[in-house]
Order: C-alpha cells, then sequence, then structure tokens
C-alpha cells in the first residue's frame, strides 16, 4: 500500500488556501528561512525523525544530516505531488550529487512544474 501522506480533499482548507497550495505560493514564507539560513534553495525536502531512523540506513541518514534542506529540490521539481511517498529516496541522488549545476537543473525544473510551462528538458 502506498502512502502520499497528502489530503487532496481537506475540508479545513479555504479556496484561497487551494489557491496557495496548487500554485505553491504557501511556500513564499520558506524565504525567510533561507535568509537566515536554516534552509537552502536547493536540498531535500526535510524529513521526519521517524522516518528518517526507519527508512534510510545510518549511511544515508549520515548524509541526509550533512546536507542542508532546502525550499525546492530533486523530488520536488522532478514529480511534486505526482511522485509517490515511497520514491522519496530519490532525494538522495540530490545529496550524492549536489553542486551548482544541479542546483541550477532542479531551479529550472521547479520554475517550469510551478508555472505549468511544459516539461522541461
Amino acid at each position: 500500500m502506498e502512502n502520499k501522506f497528502k489530503v487532496t480533499t481537506d475540508p479545513r482548507v479555504t479556496k484561497l488556501g487551494k489557491y496557495l497550495r496548487k500554485t505553491s505560493l504557501d511556500k513564499l514564507s520558506q524565504l525567510i528561512n533561507i535568509f537566515n539560513g536554516s534552509i537552502s534553495i536547493c536540498g531535500y525536502r526535510p524529513i521526519v525523525k521517524d522516518e528518517l531512523l526507519y527508512k534510510y540506513n545510518p549511511q544515508e541518514q549520515e548524509l541526509l544530516l550533512k546536507t542542508k534542506p532546502g525550499l525546492t529540490g530533486f523530488w520536488t521539481s522532478h514529480g511534486r505531488s505526482d511522485v509517490l511517498y515511497n520514491e522519496r529516496k530519490m532525494e538522495l541522488y540530490y545529496c550524492y550529487r549536489r553542486s551548482f549545476w544541479l542546483d541550477v537543473r532542479i531551479v529550472w525544473h521547479t520554475f517550469f512544474r510551478l508555472f505549468k510551462l511544459g516539461e522541461a528538458k
């Protein structure tokens, strides 16, 4: 059984909230966290402690803890909500291969996905 951990029809979300989520404008508040240095623009999406302990081996845990989380990342830009939560380990791709050019590619993919301008190649 696959879990996405995302409620698609949450009755508590207003129309404005739905729009903000759909366009990812709800993430703009994270700019404060970028400016204060607690996250970067590109990185992996933060992982809760229980998931880190039970779904990642010790080497992967150490790698994730040494890498700063980000506003956007490989998993986010290459599937967003369409990628199953189980496939989240693709975040390790970023941790192993992080570079300036990979960050540029991720920001490029994120921009195209965010504004639905077609498939970024």
